[in-house]
């Protein structure tokens, strides 16, 4: 018995979120079916299939990571064989049996894409560097139980414009359900005069609670989601990633410049 851990990417615009719904099509669903017509698993108790995490309807990725035990080796252009052209995995490792997707997860980092309207990027940029750190985002993320806490640390939050294109990176251990999305729109609002960088103090400390709905999900892609493992890189299936998240990167009019200096990175420097 061995366990592998997966890189996959996919584009969210084609499904109902990553998670698998009944009735729905999902990415996870289009995975497991995969993953049993290969003969890599049988059911998901056996297999001990799990994922770093999910992602909302609309969103894509190219870090998002499953892992699963199997007697069978891996056979990356297979898999990818059985699946639908906008998911395929495209790196992989043999890991630890105790190996867990979510809990060892060292950092997530998403991508945001945005148009440019004018908006102040100095002070976008104010607002980035107050959202690092340690703070309570019970008011930047969906509703959540109450004893469930909102606090998290986040790593490093960075906007740059280029070519009249907005891009935010996030990076942190984990954040809350909608919190990046809500952290884009708390930037613009910002950049834009409609909120203060006083405001965005007592937004994080919970102190005053405003209207900050998500931005909208066909912009965020989940970027890398990184552990203390080596991933082998199958060079065809990085090839067709690149071409993949440069389709839809098109889409929302990003520049060959924010391409090439960071999406390019993450296939051709594992």
């Amino acid at each position: 018995m061995k366990k592998y851990a997966l890189k996959v990417a996919y584009l969210g615009e084609n499904y109902h979120g990553f998670q698998r719904q009944p009735n729905l099509k999902t990415v996870e669903g289009e995975i497991l079916d995969a993953l049993r017509k290969s003969g890599l698993i049988e059911d998901l108790t056996s297999s001990k299939y799990s994922y770093s995490g999910r992602t909302d309807r609309g969103v894509s990725a190219v870090g998002q990571t499953i892992s699963f035990l199997t007697k069978k080796d891996l056979k990356i252009g297979y898999v990818n064989s059985l699946l639908p052209d906008d998911i395929f995995f495209w790196a992989y490792a043999e890991v630890n049996l105790d190996f867990d997707p979510r809990r060892d997860a060292l950092c997530r980092t998403y991508l945001y894409f945005h148009p440019y309207s004018d908006e102040d990027v100095d002070l976008m940029k104010m607002a980035a560097r107050d959202l690092e750190g340690l703070h309570d985002f019970r008011y930047l993320s969906k509703s959540y139980k109450k004893e469930v806490s909102t606090v998290r640390e986040v790593k490093e939050v960075s906007v740059n414009v280029e070519d009249d294109i907005i891009s935010f990176i996030f990076k942190a251990k984990s954040f809350l359900w909608q919190q990046v999305r809500r952290m884009v729109s708390l930037i613009l609002m910002v950049g834009r005069g409609e909120l203060s960088l006083e405001e965005v103090s007592e937004v994080l400390n919970g102190r005053v609670r405003k209207n900050i709905a998500p931005a909208p999900a066909y912009g965020l892609i989940l970027l890398d989601v990184s552990y203390p493992v080596s991933f082998k890189k199958d060079e065809k299936a990085a090839a067709k990633g690149i071409k993949m998240v440069e389709g839809l990167l098109k889409k929302v009019t990003v520049s060959r410049f924010i391409y090439k200096s960071i999406l390019k990175k993450v296939f051709n420097n594992l």
